[in-house]
Protein backbone atom coordinates (compact mmCIF):
# COMPACT_ATOMS: atom_id res chain seq x y z
CA UNK A 1 0.00 0.00 0.00
CA UNK A 2 1.24 3.69 -0.75
CA UNK A 3 2.05 5.63 2.58
CA UNK A 4 -0.20 8.42 1.32
CA UNK A 5 -3.26 5.76 1.86
CA UNK A 6 -1.90 4.67 5.30
CA UNK A 7 -3.81 5.57 8.04
CA UNK A 8 -7.31 6.99 6.63
CA UNK A 9 -9.53 3.99 7.78
CA UNK A 10 -10.04 2.41 4.61
CA UNK A 11 -9.02 -0.86 5.52
CA UNK A 12 -11.51 -0.63 8.29
CA UNK A 13 -14.07 0.74 6.04
CA UNK A 14 -13.14 -2.39 3.82
CA UNK A 15 -13.08 -5.22 6.59
CA UNK A 16 -16.90 -3.36 8.26
CA UNK A 17 -18.43 -3.90 4.49
CA UNK A 18 -17.44 -7.44 4.14
CA UNK A 19 -18.53 -8.17 7.63
CA UNK A 20 -22.12 -6.66 6.62
CA UNK A 21 -22.04 -8.45 3.26
CA UNK A 22 -21.39 -11.67 5.03
CA UNK A 23 -23.91 -11.18 7.43
CA UNK A 24 -26.73 -10.30 4.87
CA UNK A 25 -25.71 -14.06 3.29
CA UNK A 26 -25.52 -15.76 6.21
CA UNK A 27 -21.59 -16.86 5.72
CA UNK A 28 -19.99 -18.12 8.66
CA UNK A 29 -16.56 -16.87 8.31
CA UNK A 30 -14.49 -14.87 6.46
CA UNK A 31 -10.74 -15.90 6.24
CA UNK A 32 -7.88 -13.64 5.65
CA UNK A 33 -3.95 -14.07 4.55
CA UNK A 34 -1.29 -11.85 5.42
CA UNK A 35 2.50 -12.46 5.15
CA UNK A 36 4.33 -11.93 8.33
CA UNK A 37 6.68 -8.82 7.47
CA UNK A 38 3.18 -7.09 6.56
CA UNK A 39 3.09 -6.12 10.52
CA UNK A 40 0.34 -2.93 10.11
CA UNK A 41 -1.70 -5.71 8.97
CA UNK A 42 -1.65 -7.50 11.72
CA UNK A 43 -4.18 -5.10 12.93
CA UNK A 44 -6.42 -7.39 11.58
CA UNK A 45 -6.54 -8.96 15.68
CA UNK A 46 -8.23 -5.55 16.19
CA UNK A 47 -11.11 -6.24 14.03
CA UNK A 48 -12.09 -9.61 15.95
CA UNK A 49 -9.87 -11.73 13.71
CA UNK A 50 -7.71 -14.49 15.34
CA UNK A 51 -4.50 -16.44 14.58
CA UNK A 52 -5.82 -19.62 13.55
CA UNK A 53 -3.37 -21.11 11.31
CA UNK A 54 -0.33 -20.76 9.43
CA UNK A 55 -0.13 -20.44 5.40
CA UNK A 56 3.15 -22.22 3.51
CA UNK A 57 3.59 -21.44 0.29
CA UNK A 58 6.52 -22.15 -2.36
CA UNK A 59 7.76 -20.56 -4.94
CA UNK A 60 8.80 -22.81 -7.92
Amino acid sequence: MLPEYRGKGYASQLLAHVRDVATVNDVKQVHLDSGYQLHPAHRLLNHGFVLNCLHFAYAV
